[in-house]
């Protein structure tokens, strides 16, 4: 059985810091698909993944889950 976790996107370690990118990514208007309006924690990927692959989904027979923050795709014409 397989089991995937797509993530959105994610706040990283790096030359900026949390607070900027959260900042960029709202002025690109990258924020305005996700329902959270904010970047995802790496720690909220990893929880996801810890369930997947733990005993508890064992009755999950396959599928891929978004750790998204309710990402809502659009059609850009």
């Amino acid at each position: 059985m397989a089991r995937a976790v797509n993530a959105g996107s994610v706040a990283v370690m790096g030359p900026l810091d949390r607070a900027e990118q959260e900042r960029r990514h709202l002025a690109e208007n990258r924020a305005a698909a996700s329902l959270f309006m904010r970047l995802i924690r790496p720690h909220e990927v990893a929880s996801m993944i810890t369930y997947v692959a733990s005993e508890q989904a064992s009755a999950t027979t396959g599928g891929a889950f978004g750790a998204d923050g309710g990402l809502v795709p659009t059609i850009v014409p």
